[in-house]
């Protein structure tokens, strides 16, 4: 079980890898399209922390399981996971999840965005397999996240997606098990990843060149 305890808009960074708090979707990004199961995020913006009043609404909370301060994993995979937060801004909340596992990837340099971008993993995991790639700083930043089926063991970013992209983007992969719970008020995501890794064991993430 994790448990997160006094979970509140000032210590929840602390206790988790990331979190995001905003009162309405559309406070989050200027912008926000879905093109085939990716979704593109345009002058994203993280906000620290809840805004003034904001007392119910949209809350995801991440966890990743290979940075939880211990040199071992939290989990490996497989596990059925409990993740509990006795409230304080937020209301206090409990939610389960089967945990993912590590898969090994690749990503070549410089990727051409008048094709699909192919993506292949190896190492069995529940749950999705997620790339993402981001550009730019905290209010003007572009955002793609793509999600596949872990099982499949290869996907496809279209190149309607990368189209919008160009110039060196952050990508970085990972396996995710996703929930939400509804509690007064507020919608929790609960998002617990493992961060995917290259063949020479190294974590999977990258500068690559989009044109």
């Amino acid at each position: 079980m994790i448990s997160l305890d006094n979970v509140d808009s000032t210590t929840l960074r602390d206790v988790l890898l990331y979190a995001r708090f905003t009162a309405t979707p559309d406070e989050t990004c200027a912008s926000h399209s879905v093109i085939a199961g990716c979704t593109i995020d345009l002058g994203c913006n993280e906000v620290w922390p809840l805004p003034q009043g904001v007392s119910a609404g949209p809350i995801a909370v991440g966890i990743d399981g290979d940075s939880l301060g211990s040199q071992a994993p939290a989990f490996h995979g497989g596990e059925t996971l409990t993740i509990t937060a006795s409230g304080d801004v937020i209301a206090p909340f409990s939610a389960m999840v089967i945990a993912p596992s590590e898969v090994t990837t690749s990503i070549a340099p410089t990727i051409d965005k008048t094709s699909d971008l192919a993506l292949a993993w190896t190492g069995a995991s529940s749950g999705s397999f997620a790339v993402g790639l981001s550009q730019g700083i905290d209010g003007d930043n572009t955002e793609v996240t793509c999600l596949f089926p872990a099982d499949d063991g290869r996907g496809v970013v279209p190149k309607a997606a990368l189209a919008l992209l160009g110039g060196t983007y952050e990508v970085g992969f990972s396996t995710q098990a996703r929930t939400s719970v509804d509690v007064d008020g507020w919608t929790i995501g609960v998002v617990v990843g493992f961060e995917s890794v290259f063949a020479d064991g190294s974590r999977a993430d990258a500068s690559v060149t989009v044109r």
